[in-house]
């Protein structure tokens, strides 16, 4: 039951947007993925302090948080079963004009190591 708890906790902030994603949802025919909204719930207990993310319900059922500072810095985290993420990072080089692209599929874990390998833990982490 403390696992239940801990989600019910770490979702308590974004319960008022959840409600509306999943109305939407509901007039458009589909439904928010139970394992989807868990693994974001892991993700929030994970990395506390998570800066509150623009979230959305995608088409597939799956939520997805974004966070972005000017237009060059983006996170964007597709939130899937299993503890799994499907993730995209822009970030400008250092050393040129060029944007850093990565994307693809990690656990929980390693997308924590991914924000931190991309110096992007102040986009995310207050």
């Amino acid at each position: 039951m403390a696992a239940a708890t801990n989600i019910i906790d770490a979702l308590q902030p974004y319960s008022d947007r959840l409600s509306e994603l999943e109305e939407y949802a509901r007039a458009d025919g589909y439904s928010l993925d139970i394992g989807s909204k868990a693994t974001f719930a892991k993700f929030l207990e994970l990395l506390s302090n998570v800066r509150r993310p623009r979230l959305i319900l995608m088409e597939n059922g799956n939520l997805r948080a974004m966070w972005r500072r000017q237009e060059d810095f983006q996170i964007g985290l597709q939130f899937l079963d299993n503890n799994q993420v499907q993730f995209v990072i822009f970030r400008p080089r250092a050393d040129s004009d060029e944007i850093s692209r990565a994307y693809g599929r990690d656990s929980l874990e390693g997308i924590a190591r991914l924000i931190k390998a991309f110096d992007l833990w102040d986009l995310v982490i207050e």
